[in-house]
């Protein structure tokens, strides 16, 4: 059950506040610190307050390359803990072709070597309206010239 509000309040008119009579005035919040008893006690003359300066760089071991050697020596040092450790690789796992892995090989060759030499008997498309025209601009190569216009005679 919804329960309204009491039939003196309006909307929108402020509340009054109740006080019990103690204002701002009577009621002192500010800290209070404690009384000390004794001396102050002070930190020593070396004392020193934030963070530490930084060492200086190495200016001379920098220009010089020292710690460019030194990163070259231990980039030696664990390739050479490497190539101890490794395995030396064995012409087995060459040699064991199955016949499908050994023919799929065969044919990356050759169709490899034939489309490096120009070979291949496969003519790339061309559209009829565009097999007699003549290129606009020239490459000034006799061997492609050549050999364009003979595939040009052989698709006639």
């Amino acid at each position: 059950m919804r329960t309204l509000p009491e039939p003196e309040f309006s909307y929108g008119q402020p509340v009054p506040k109740e006080t019990d009579g103690v204002g701002r005035q009577q009621i002192d919040i500010r800290l209070k610190e404690p009384k000390r008893q004794g001396a102050m006690l002070l930190p020593e003359e070396e004392f020193t307050y934030g963070k530490a300066n930084r060492p200086s760089t190495p200016i001379k071991a920098v220009v010089s390359g020292f710690y460019g050697d030194v990163a070259e020596q231990q980039i030696l040092t664990r390739y050479e803990v490497l190539k101890e450790q490794s395995k030396p690789v064995s012409l087995a796992y060459a040699r064991n072709h199955t016949r499908g892995s050994q023919l799929a090989q065969d044919h990356m060759r050759e169709t490899s070597t034939k489309d490096q030499f120009g070979t291949s008997t496969q003519n790339l498309f061309k559209m009829k309206k565009f097999q007699n025209v003549q290129p606009r601009t020239n490459t000034h190569n006799q061997m492609r010239r050549t050999s364009s216009q003979a595939v040009l005679n052989r698709q006639r």
